[in-house]
């Protein structure tokens, strides 16, 4: 079945494995960025504030992150071994007979399909050229020369570090050694590792790469708090 149409500037919440399989054709996506569960076997909740900012009682569990052996992941492991590569088949089944079938194996499972439609999905031009890392707690140089570890295994173009953060100088001197990727085609320099904070990319700051057209971030026009109304929003800027 073909994938549904979608419209430009479309935000899916749910599944995205689903959302995978039901709307986004072969080879047409420019950039994947993965923030993966952990099997950490805890519940993260949304916790609340009241009007003088305090923090509420009240809150949501927003994710479980626990796993376990069941129909559905029986079914996505029968999906992959029938349906994936050859090689992702005989490693799930592998690992199955090695591990058994428990909670491991149904997280191992669980990431195996997600991330084989990710990889149907990325164009061959993809984001294969560029590794992206985000961080929003305490950063320091080590997680620089690890994305340049990174950046030098996956034979990438650029890394690029973006963090809530201010980055340290140590962190910058790191970024700087790693030195710069030359363009063949644009015959221009770009560093190899760029770091970004989020201020950054709401003042217009964007990542220095070969490409056709600039793509920076809006900042969002803030909302009085009293009107409840869902607000929409514009990502063509």
């Amino acid at each position: 079945m073909s994938p549904q149409p979608i419209t430009d500037n479309t935000l899916f919440y749910g599944d995205n494995l689903d959302i995978l399989r039901e709307y986004i054709p072969d080879a047409s996506v420019d950039l994947v960025y993965l923030d993966p569960p952990f099997n950490s076997n805890r519940s993260y909740n949304v916790l609340f504030k009241d009007e003088s900012g305090r923090e509420s009682e009240a809150q949501l569990t927003a994710f479980e992150d626990t796993w376990h052996w069941n129909e559905a992941a029986e079914r996505t492991f029968t999906a992959l071994v029938t349906d994936a590569p050859p090689e992702v088949g005989k490693m799930v089944g592998a690992l199955r007979q090695f591990i058994g079938a428990n909670q491991m194996m149904a997280y191992l499972v669980m990431m195996a399909a997600r991330l084989f439609e990710l990889h149907r999905v990325l164009k061959p031009t993809g984001s294969k050229q560029a590794l992206v890392q985000v961080k929003s707690g305490k950063v320091s140089s080590k997680e620089i020369r690890d994305l340049v570890g990174t950046v030098q295994r996956e034979d990438a173009a650029l890394g690029v570090f973006i963090t809530l953060e201010e980055p340290t100088s140590e962190m910058r001197r790191e970024a700087v050694s790693a030195g710069f990727y030359h363009s063949p085609v644009w015959n221009q320099d770009y560093p190899r590792i760029q770091l970004l904070t989020i201020h950054d990319l709401l003042h217009g700051a964007d990542v220095k790469m070969p490409r056709f057209a600039a793509i920076t971030f809006k900042q969002a026009e803030k909302v009085d708090p009293a009107d409840h109304t869902q607000m929409g929003f514009d990502l063509s800027a």
